[in-house]
């Protein structure tokens, strides 16, 4: 549970901060631009390594090159394979949070 809150929370602060971004009109630094890829890479990672454990279906092995390569195919077909329609709920909860939270640092940022 931790961890989602986890990977929820760094949805929120890399859309905001690529919202506060655009609204200035500059391009996001180099440095925002990693740690908020490799964090949620990280968190990704480690979630669905703590996950496969207690879901015995499907098992996840390979958390080195390829979860860095293909996470956004690794961690949705994970979740579909394990949790049927259901895993979409996460899917979608990540990607809204992201986008809200850069919609809301882009009108705040914007004024």
């Amino acid at each position: 549970m931790f961890t989602a809150v986890l990977i929820y929370a760094g949805a929120a602060i890399a859309g905001f901060g690529g919202g506060a971004y655009k609204a200035r009109g500059i391009e996001a630094s180099g440095a925002f631009r990693l740690l908020t890829y490799l964090g949620f890479l990280v968190l990704m990672g480690y979630w669905v390594q703590k996950d496969s454990r207690r879901n015995a279906a499907w098992r996840v092995w390979d958390l080195g090159f390829l979860m860095y390569l293909l996470w956004p195919l690794v961690v949705p077909y994970y979740l579909i394979k394990t949790r049927g329609a259901k895993g979409l709920v996460p899917i979608i909860g990540i990607l809204g949070t992201y986008l809200a939270a850069g919609i809301l640092g882009y009108v705040i940022l914007k004024q």
